[in-house]
Order: C-alpha cells, then structure tokens, then sequence
C-alpha cells in the first residue's frame, strides 16, 4: 500500500514520505494509517482490508496549495474514496490534511 500511494505521488512530481521525513522539500506528501479493518470475513478468513489514510500536504508556496485538487483527483482514479479534507498549519508551510479509504481484496 505505501508504495501505491507513493508512485501516485510521484506521477504529479511530489515527494511522498511514510509518517514523517527529515528533509522536507517546497511541496511534498506525508502520509500514515490511522485504522485498519479485516472485512468480509468468512470462516475466520479476511478476503478484504479497508485501510484509512490520512494524507498531509505540504507547500511553501501558497501557489502550490491548489495542488491538492490534483492529488484528490489521481488518488480518487487508484479507486481511493476521498472521506474530507481540512487546512492545517505550520510556520513555514500551507497545508491540506485529506482523508482517503481504500479496500484491498486479499489473496488467499
């Protein structure tokens, strides 16, 4: 799933980093799990999982923060369901906290 979410990121030339990274760029991507769920159980078998992502983006360039509209849009083309979206803060970074579901079929 990590990589998943970080090739998306990099079709739209941004930098994407699993919970956190030491060398922010202009504008990147740091993104986490906050729930996962087994789902559609069978005799003790998971044949889903729905994971929850929240997904924070960072710029330095309020320019830039429009971008997120792209990162919605090409996360909602890999079949992730957008769940909200809300501006979040930093001294030196404008930035959009989104929130994504995305159910996975399991191999068995």
């Amino acid at each position: 799933m990590n990589k998943k979410i970080i090739d998306i990121m990099g079709s739209l030339g941004i930098e994407a980093y699993y919970h956190k990274t030491l060398s922010p760029k202009d504008k990147y991507v740091i993104f986490t799990f906050y729930d996962e769920e087994d789902t559609d159980v069978f005799d003790n078998n998971s044949l889903s999982t729905i994971y929850y992502i929240t997904l924070n983006y960072w710029c330095k360039n309020i320019e830039d923060l429009d971008l997120y509209k792209d990162i919605k849009r090409k996360m909602k083309e890999n079949k992730f369901i957008f769940d909200g979206c809300t501006d979040v803060f930093d001294e030196n970074y404008y930035g959009k906290n989104m929130d994504f579901i995305f159910k996975e079929m399991n191999s068995i």
